[in-house]
């Protein structure tokens, strides 16, 4: 009888736990302020984003439409895509903010992703904000039932923000607007992880531009820095504006690790990987030569550039395949030594009418390794637009970079050739298109 009993008081409280775990109400809230508590331990971890965005619009509209009648439409047999391009960024949390900046760069540069990266949609708050929104306005949800996603048994939980009560943020260009809104909620049914979160914004003000604008983000668990953390998987988001075009934008996040201790800042060139904590930094005996402008030489960018894994922030390397030299003839840079840079651009235009599907990159040199050194450069690439067969196109189409043309369906090419003609290093570099 005495067994019997311990196994009866041990059977207890595994059964309790399983009530109260199983109890939809008492499960939102345990998450939700655990959730709470793990976003503002987030400032440890940075991680790599890759980003995906593509562009549709629909042939048909000629006049803008107002948003009454374009959203209950059914885009979806009409939109033809435009283009998609993909970049790549380190992005970190910084008091409870996220900071970006080029992949392996030393310092974080913008708090702002549409700062670093230029035009295009980009969206912000994967990491906690938006989460932080959701859970800030909701102490309580609706409770929809049971699903199952890709075999896991997940509690659906609803909700609709007004937005005299809503903290959720929606920026546009350079317009900031607090909007209502409404979406769903998923948590595991039996270890209570946050697994999805959706949010769908109310009908935007005119002045944005746009209609509405949706995001869906999908969280996973990673032991990080010896513990376990909550972590952004995927994140899409989708926009839609009165001229009934669509930009969607899909984000990935890998790499994900913590900060230990302090990293050194260096203000060189962005390809540099930040000093480990505690090591000095080395200082040049002598100022960097300086490259003067209007020099004409020729560069192989040997890295390859794969349409399957390509993204704009991507680092390339390169070699001098003839010397610069100044007017008097002194060679300032041997031909064969290596040139550092970045992707700034990479796009791929569909086939539409008479056009024919095509890839543009765009790539920007940096730096050459001279003496040991990293000397900061710039150069603009000679227009190139009769290419024999098979090569590219060359053009000079933005500041301090060369953009290539290939007319193909899937692009993998290395040991790209091309004549520059040094410039001015400007104080900072063109944002990402």
């Amino acid at each position: 009888m005495r067994f019997a009993s311990l196994a009866v008081l041990r059977l207890m409280p595994a059964i309790a736990a399983a009530q109260v775990q199983s109890n939809p109400v008492d499960l939102y809230q345990r998450t939700r302020d655990r959730v709470i508590e793990q976003i503002d331990r987030l400032p440890r971890y940075t991680c790599v984003q890759t980003i995906t965005r593509r562009t549709y619009h629909n042939p048909s509209v000629k006049n803008p439409k107002d948003c009454g009648r374009v959203l209950p439409s059914d885009q979806s047999q009409r939109l033809a895509l435009v283009e998609w391009d993909r970049l790549r960024v380190d992005v970190a949390i910084a008091d409870k903010q996220e900071v970006y900046s080029w992949v392996g760069a030393s310092r974080f540069e913008e708090s702002d992703l549409s700062k670093l990266v230029g035009g295009g949609q980009t969206t912000m708050g994967d990491f906690g904000s938006l989460v932080l929104s959701i859970f800030h306005d909701h102490p309580t949800m609706h409770f929809d039932g049971e699903r199952k996603i890709d075999g896991r048994r997940l509690f659906e939980f609803s909700y609709e923000t007004a937005e005299d009560l809503s903290h959720y943020q929606v920026r546009i260009s350079f317009i900031t607007v607090i909007t209502g809104y409404s979406g769903s909620v998923f948590l595991d049914a039996d270890t209570g992880d946050l697994v999805r979160v959706t949010a769908l914004s109310d009908v935007l003000p005119q002045q944005t531009g746009y209609c509405r604008v949706s995001k869906q983000l999908d969280y996973t668990r990673l032991r990080i820095g010896g513990a376990d953390a909550l972590i952004p998987s995927e994140a899409s988001s989708t926009a839609i504006d009165r001229d009934e075009v669509e930009m969607s934008s899909s984000s990935a996040y890998s790499s994900c690790r913590e900060y230990v201790g302090e990293s050194v800042l260096r203000f060189d060139d962005p390809t540099t990987v930040a000093a480990s904590p505690g090591a000095a930094v080395s200082t040049a005996s002598s100022a960097p030569r300086a490259i003067p402008p209007g020099l004409p030489f020729e560069c192989r960018v040997i890295s390859t550039i794969d349409s399957d894994t390509a993204a704009a922030g991507d680092p390339i390397e390169g070699v001098l395949r003839t010397p610069i030299a100044d007017a008097s003839g002194k060679v300032l840079a041997p031909a064969g030594i290596r040139v550092h840079g970045r992707l700034m651009g990479f796009t791929q235009h569909p086939s539409s009418g008479n056009r024919r599907e095509s890839f543009e990159v765009e790539v920007q040199l940096r730096s050459l390794e001279l003496g040991g050194e990293r000397v900061p450069f710039a150069a603009n690439v000679s227009n190139v637009t009769s290419p024999s067969r098979g090569s590219a196109i060359h053009l000079n189409l933005h500041p301090h970079a060369g953009t290539f043309f290939y007319y193909d369906k899937k692009l993998h090419v290395a040991n790209i050739d091309a004549k520059w003609i040094t410039a001015a290093p400007s104080d900072e570099p063109r944002p990402l298109p």
